[in-house]
């Protein structure tokens, strides 16, 4: 696992609602969170992991840390993120 360092700026979570806006909207977002100097983000979707590999394949070599995860919503409503270590295989992903 990659520990991220203190002076490291984060945004969680990103969420791509349509499948078909990716990989180029994951490419798109990598390129501006180098540009603005987000090196931290947590990808996720309600109840989707799908993304995650167009993320994690844009920021490749990239110095940006991908913090796959989801998002689920409780019968009352609430809203919670998921967000697992970086190196969470797709497979694994999948079955949460």
């Amino acid at each position: 696992m990659t520990w991220i360092h203190q002076d490291e700026t984060a945004d969680l979570p990103i969420i791509v609602k349509s499948a078909s806006l990716l990989p180029k909207a994951a490419q798109a977002i990598i390129e501006k969170s180098i540009e603005v100097g987000v090196s931290v983000l947590a990808i996720t979707n309600h109840n989707d992991v799908s993304g995650v590999p167009a993320f994690r394949d844009a920021a490749a070599g990239r110095n940006i840390h991908v913090f796959p995860g989801f998002e689920l919503r409780s019968s009352e409503g609430v809203h919670v993120l998921c967000i697992y270590p970086q190196d969470t295989d797709d497979g694994q992903l999948e079955r949460f």
